[in-house]
């Protein structure tokens, strides 16, 4: 059995230890990729409703869209690019 780190505080009590709030806004980087599009899928989930999503200029926003749409939350679709040049 692995011991639980007590500094770690589980995911799905963020909203209940007052870490974050459902609006609070939270910014997720690469929301169209694999990865991002699963965790945005998570957040909804679990009832965060005030997201934002920085995807490439290229992304394909059709899912982030359909999610909106679906789940009724406010996502704010950022284009841009954190490469530094």
């Amino acid at each position: 059995m692995v011991a639980k780190d007590p500094s770690v505080i589980p995911v799905d009590t963020l909203s209940e230890t007052g870490i974050i709030g459902l609006d609070d806004p939270i910014l997720v980087t690469g929301s169209t990729g694999f990865i991002g599009s699963c965790v945005m899928e998570n957040l909804l989930e679990r009832g965060f409703r005030n997201v934002r999503c920085l995807v490439r200029p290229s992304g394909n926003v059709t899912h982030l869209e359909a999610l909106r749409s679906e789940k009724g939350a406010r996502l704010d679709l950022i284009r841009g690019n954190l490469l530094s040049r």
